[in-house]
């Protein structure tokens, strides 16, 4: 399964000053926002996804592979999946490789 990208884009305003338009994830709608760490709940180390506001945070220190992985994780969060194991897989089918998720996932096994 192919995942669209939605890059960054610069967006002009008036007098001439540009603003980034946000990225979304095209499965959820949710607002993907790369943050330090800092930004995350304490107990969230990689991601996280707020349901009050719909918005994806995702910590930006990570490598690329982890930031994908842990993506699709919060994708699934964002859809109403709330059980960890049914998100994992959910992640897993995201990305078409269970064993890709699996070497991320914050649970040992």
């Amino acid at each position: 399964m192919e995942r669209k990208i939605n890059y960054l884009h610069l967006r002009k305003q008036p007098y001439g000053i540009f603003e980034r338009t946000p990225e979304i994830d095209y499965d959820s709608g949710a607002e993907i926002l790369y943050v330090s760490s800092h930004e995350l709940p304490p107990d969230e180390i990689w991601g996280s996804y707020n349901p009050i506001t719909h918005t994806i945070k995702i910590n930006r220190d990570l490598s690329e592979d982890k930031k994908r992985a842990t993506l699709a994780h919060e994708s699934g969060h964002a859809l109403g999946i709330n059980d960890e194991h049914q998100t994992d897989l959910y992640a897993a089918y995201k990305i078409g490789s269970f064993d890709f998720v699996r070497q991320f996932s914050r649970k040992p096994g």
